[in-house]
């Protein structure tokens, strides 16, 4: 997929059956979804009669389409499917989200910020004293996060592992997946 173009070609049916009916979820449409996770990806408007009188229609139009989104889905949960590779932080800190490619009137930065959740990760580790490493991170509990006001992010990320591995993967956090995922069951007699 190298244009616009191309996207047409495969269109919605073309993302669902590469498994991307998580993703589309969050989206009012796919050209939404990829025109926001791919701003290098741009959809010409549709339905604007002439680019030069119709600046005011397009201006109201970014607006509406930009509280819609806002409406749909809350910004911290925004984005919580794009995860799983390196180049995902990459992709979520530069997201764009710009309903008119003509009229330029109104585009806002994605309000999933990565910084800020590595900012509050860094302030948790700092107050106990930790680096954010996965050696020092073995040692904390979930519980501990909880009660230092983690709950949040931990919730959008599904749990410790996936937060510290999405928002530090140049860190190797193999040996803390082994225990996040390891359950204790306790015997009640």
């Amino acid at each position: 997929v190298e244009t616009a173009a191309d996207w047409d070609r495969i269109g919605r049916s073309g993302i669902l059956d590469a498994g991307g009916s998580s993703m589309l979820r969050y989206y009012p449409s796919w050209r939404e979804a990829v025109s926001s996770l791919l701003p290098e990806f741009q959809f010409p408007a549709r339905n604007l009669r002439n680019s030069s009188s119709d600046s005011s229609t397009a201006h109201s139009n970014a607006n509406k389409s930009s509280q819609q989104i806002e409406s749909i889905v809350e910004p911290s949960k925004r984005h919580t499917e794009c995860r799983g590779s390196e180049e995902t932080p990459k992709l979520c800190e530069n997201q764009i989200i710009s309903s008119n490619t003509d009229h330029p009137t109104k585009e806002s930065t994605c309000s999933f910020e990565l910084q800020s959740h590595r900012t509050k990760i860094e302030e948790f580790a700092a107050n106990n004293s930790i680096t954010v490493t996965a050696k020092d991170f073995e040692s904390v509990t979930v519980q501990q996060m909880k009660e230092q006001g983690l709950s949040s992010l931990l919730n959008i990320y599904k749990g410790k592992f996936k937060m510290l591995s999405t928002l530090y993967p140049q860190e190797n956090w193999q040996n803390l997946e082994k225990t996040s995922n390891s359950y204790r069951y306790w015997k009640i007699e």
